[in-house]
């Protein structure tokens, strides 16, 4: 809906880069009209941009099912015009056989850093809040926690286990195959049994408090 009619990749590599910055950008005010979400939709698409830069003319072989569906959505949003999209996983493509597992792991190390540094501009409650906490990361790191902010053993358990989870169940597979869809690719009773481990594993840590659905404040 915004980076194919801005213009998608068709019209050179600066109006690309563009195109991406301003796709995320708006993305951010789209959850809300605060600089902090600004900030944070800008800090993503720089980073698209910056990687889109990176990779250069080499590109990005999408999987089969994502691709059917983004060359779907295309046609119809660029009136016939077939373009595939920029957002499409890079793990589903081939292009990380053969290098090296430290520059892998240097990669996504990064790329883990800087997406969390993004989300404190989302998950905090003003812009000065966020840039406080990130001046309390790199002046008082190992020490006193910044002002306002509080954890527990309690309150760090469950989220642990949800990452554990998450982790072991989705992320690992995933990225052993190479595929955002290869769940899909797995015999039924396998699947049945995966589906039903995560929506038990998720009325467990559901808790008891009435949690409000978090689109309704944007």
């Amino acid at each position: 809906y915004l980076y194919i009619p801005l213009g998608g990749n068709r019209h050179g590599k600066a109006r690309t880069y563009l195109n991406l910055f301003l796709t995320m950008f708006l993305g951010g005010l789209w959850h809300g009209a605060s600089w902090k979400f600004a900030v944070w939709g800008a800090l993503h698409g720089g980073y698209l941009a910056a990687h889109k830069f990176i990779l250069g003319e080499r590109g990005v072989k999408p999987a089969a099912a994502i691709s059917a569906v983004y060359e779907t959505s295309a046609i119809l949003g660029a009136g016939g015009e077939e373009e595939a999209s920029p957002l499409t996983p890079a793990l589903s493509q081939k292009k990380g056989e053969g290098e090296r597992l430290g520059v892998r792991l240097v990669k996504i190390f990064f790329t883990f850093h800087l997406v969390c540094v993004a989300w404190i501009f989302f998950r905090a409650d003003t812009l000065r809040g966020a840039f406080e906490f990130l001046q309390g990361i790199a002046l008082r790191f190992g020490q006193a926690l910044p002002s306002g902010v509080s954890y527990s053993e309690e309150e760090l358990r469950p989220a642990w286990t949800a990452a554990l989870v998450l982790i072991l169940l989705i992320d690992l597979p995933q990225f052993l195959k190479r595929d955002h869809c290869t769940a899909l690719t797995w015999r039924l009773p396998v699947r049945a049994g995966f589906y039903a481990l995560l929506f038990v594993w998720i009325v467990m840590m559901r808790g008891i408090e009435n949690v409000p659905f978090i689109y309704f404040q944007f």
